[in-house]
């Protein structure tokens, strides 16, 4: 038989849907974020007056605020979800 004659089952998809699992992964994401936000208070405080209005050019406006997007947004939500998913599997 060939590898590609094999059938393989499909992943459990309770993993997505399971409600606790994603609410300790907001939770963790939350702490993640407000850690973040602690430790660049300085920083957010200083950059705020380049969040609005636009500056020219528009194009390292809009890099500016992505960036900031990526690290404020983005990292927490990943750090909390593997961090989350851990958590719940050790203890529930």
């Amino acid at each position: 038989m060939a590898d590609s004659d094999r059938e393989w089952p499909d992943p459990p998809t309770s993993r997505q849907t399971d409600i606790y699992r994603v609410g300790v992964r907001v939770g963790c994401s939350l702490v993640v974020a407000v850690v973040l936000v602690a430790a660049f208070w300085d920083y957010l405080v200083t950059a705020l007056p380049l969040f609005w209005p636009p500056q020219d050019p528009f194009s390292r406006w809009l890099t500016f605020i992505m960036l900031q997007a990526l690290g404020f947004v983005f990292l927490p939500l990943s750090i909390g979800s593997f961090v989350g998913d851990r958590l719940y599997d050790r203890f529930y």
